[in-house]
């Protein structure tokens, strides 16, 4: 990755910074109604994250994004990161739907949604018209059937090895419990596991098609290790660190941010054998 293309990332980061936080502000304000701007404690988190966040997402466009099939590089860009909303952000925001307390009151509603869908949309042109210097990779032959097969495998092995690690870990320490950690009460335990673990399948079942259209078009790769390291530390993670910033406690995060991690690169080594 070149200088000039790192520079480029953190331009990237602070121009979605400044779009999305008056966005994020004029949510609060006037769709939420709250008597006053977000508290600036909790702004200075959010945004010092979003920066970070918004970077990685740049630093992946630039190590893997750049490899999808699509001749146009606005639309690359776009895709990659509508990619990014649909594996990444929905499954872990959405996956709060069945939380209640004081992480989800602020962490998800519909308003925040919206906004941060939009957010996503207008980095996915902002990306475009950063990055228009790379050149179109061929799309490597692959068998529908093999797909079809990877993609059904991964639905069920990325959340159930998650499970697998919280229940491990939950037993161990009580507060890794995904619903302590959030803060659930216990009325809602059950159908915040339910909703947290139903929304992981959505990424277990693209994981593999992402692969598929960015990294596999790669011939010279020869480890799933790199996209995996790409997606799990760059894309997801920062999502994860983020409820620091909502009120969660942050040895549980990094403690979640380690089972991810783990728990994408097992299932990404799996996807690979079979495509």
């Amino acid at each position: 990755m070149t200088t000039i293309n790192f520079m480029k990332a953190i331009l990237f980061a602070i121009i979605s910074a400044v779009i999305a936080t008056p966005l994020q502000i004029f949510n609060s304000i006037y769709i939420l109604h709250d008597e006053a701007p977000p508290n600036i404690s909790f702004l200075i988190p959010i945004v010092i994250i979003s920066l970070l966040m918004k970077t990685l997402y740049a630093v992946a466009y630039i190590l893997l994004g750049k490899k999808i099939p699509i001749r146009s590089q606005r639309l690359r860009a776009f895709t990659f990161i509508m990619i990014i909303w649909i594996s990444d952000y929905l499954p872990q925001v959405l996956g709060l739907i069945g939380a209640d307390g004081p992480i989800a009151e602020v962490a998800f509603n519909i308003p925040i949604l919206i906004c941060d869908s939009l957010s996503y949309i207008i980095d996915g042109i902002l990306l475009g018209f950063l990055y228009k210097n790379f050149s179109c990779y061929e799309i490597r032959k692959c068998e529908k059937s093999c797909l079809i097969k990877t993609m059904a495998i991964s639905a069920i092995l990325f959340p159930f090895s998650v499970f697998v690690f919280e229940r491990m870990l939950g037993l161990l320490y009580d507060p890794l419990y995904a619903y302590n950690a959030m803060k659930v009460s216990d009325t809602n335990k059950s159908i915040f596991s339910i909703t947290f673990y139903g929304f992981l399948i959505i990424t277990g079942v693209l994981l593999p098609v992402i692969y598929r259209l960015s990294e596999y078009n790669e011939k010279n790769t020869v480890s799933p290790f790199r996209f995996g390291n790409i997606y799990s530390l760059c894309l997801w993670s920062p999502v994860v660190l983020i409820m620091t910033a909502f009120g969660t406690d942050l040895i549980p995060v990094l403690i979640y941010i380690l089972i991810f991690y783990i728990c994408i690169i097992g299932t990404v080594v799996v996807n690979t054998h079979f495509l």
